[in-house]
């Protein structure tokens, strides 16, 4: 696994979407490891799963590195390169390190001593008094009584378990119309460009912004364009992406993301032109459409 932050000019992975993109803008796009570090870096879902592997990774790395722990079986130098090599402490930090090793070392061998742990204690038998008759009566334990049976005592209800999904993969819908909300044709264009890179589909939803009814609902594979046609008016933006698709009712399961447009879409008729729209769906620097992750029944 290589350190794609390190491959842009980062230290650490505490850099905004903004600089990533600056630093793949000014980089070498034909470099595989720029293509790599575009893939990656520029989608949320897999720039969340490399971000929590490479903390795991520069951590252990940095903790090897300081006690000259080259490679071992579960520890290969040359795979985890980009991550076992660090900035050499002051001599002072090296002597601190091995200090508080060697401490550590030795508090360890003093807990496993035994001869520093606490002697067991052994009950000493004592002999008990003979009682009289009447202390002996008191000296009796005393008979448990229930309560009273008309006190209601609430049970803690357990919480059902959810459902395993287990719906069967499905092949994916060809890129375009999955249904349409309007009668007869549109008239404006609207085309949505997918990345080329990308391994995620897309179900769009074009909501009309006044009734709150679906107009148009469309299929796009990865990597694939589609055109279509919307009637005059006022939508909003909606859409899910994921790998597997398990049909129009989950989608794509529950991996699907789902997103929203913060931008309205007007289509209007602008003297003798129609005016439609573009939208590339991948980040880009200067871009100009915003989109916010949504709950899957806002979808």
């Amino acid at each position: 696994m290589k350190d794609l932050y390190r491959i842009l000019g980062f230290n650490d992975s505490n850099v905004s979407d903004a600089e990533i993109g600056r630093r793949l803008f000014a980089s070498n796009s034909a470099n595989s490891d720029i293509k790599r570090a575009h893939f990656i870096l520029t989608n949320p879902t897999r720039k969340k799963v490399y971000d929590r592997h490479y903390r795991t990774l520069k951590m252990i790395g940095n903790l090897r590195h300081d006690f000259s722990v080259d490679s071992s079986p579960s520890w290969n130098a040359h795979s985890y390169r980009d991550f076992h090599h660090k900035a050499r402490a002051s001599d002072g930090r090296a002597v601190t390190m091995w200090s508080l090793g060697i401490i550590g070392f030795i508090f360890i061998l003093w807990i496993l001593d035994p001869t520093t742990r606490k002697p067991e204690q052994t009950p000493i038998p004592v002999a008990r008094p003979e009682l009289s008759d009447a202390v002996q009566q008191s000296a009796r334990p005393s008979v448990y009584t229930p309560p009273p049976s008309n006190i209601d005592y609430k049970r803690s209800t357990p919480k059902p378990m959810e459902p395993v999904f287990d719906e069967p993969v499905l092949a994916l819908p060809e890129t375009g119309v999955l249904a349409k909300g309007f009668l007869g044709n549109g008239m404006a264009p609207l085309e949505i460009v997918t990345p080329s890179s990308s391994i995620d589909n897309y179900c769009i939803k074009m909501v009309n912004a006044r009734s709150g009814n679906d107009a148009l609902t469309f299929f796009i594979r990865s990597g694939q364009r589609v055109e279509v046609e919307m009637p005059l008016g006022t939508y909003e933006m909606r859409y899910a992406t994921g790998k597997y698709w398990y049909g129009e009712e989950h989608l794509f399961g529950p991996a699907t993301l789902y997103y929203r447009a913060e931008d309205r879409f007007n289509f209007r008729v602008n003297g003798t032109f129609v005016e439609g729209y573009t939208v590339e769906l991948y980040k880009q620097i200067d871009g100009n459409l915003e989109t916010e992750e949504i709950d899957p029944e806002d979808f």
